[in-house]
């Protein structure tokens, strides 16, 4: 698989043998992870509920649960578009810097 610059952006390009749709697909695809938008979800499991909670700190009102990792990632999708909806250009209140273990 070789290499191409496109737009700028250093990009695979898909082996010719695929022809010209693969090629656009790709383009297509880099396009759309530019511009989509990511955020750290902080998933906890509750014990007293047995549910999987998260939070999105970058996002004040994105908060979901669900009963599996597929469903709780389905829900936070959702509340993320319903946050963004009320207010696209929302400054974070906080930012995602890590996790560290404490041993004492």
């Amino acid at each position: 698989m070789s290499s191409l610059v496109d737009a700028g952006v250093l990009v695979k390009q898909p082996p010719a043998h695929l022809g010209k749709a693969a090629i656009v697909g790709q383009r297509c695809y880099n396009y759309f992870m530019k511009s989509a938008r990511a955020y750290t979800a902080i998933i906890e499991k509750d014990v007293a509920t047995g549910l999987y909670v998260a939070y999105i700190p970058d996002l004040p009102g994105a908060h979901t649960q669900g009963e599996t990792l597929e469903e709780l990632n389905k829900n936070l999708k959702e509340v993320v578009a319903l946050v963004l909806e009320d207010d696209n250009n929302q400054k974070p209140e906080s930012y995602f810097v890590g996790t560290q273990l404490i041993a004492v």
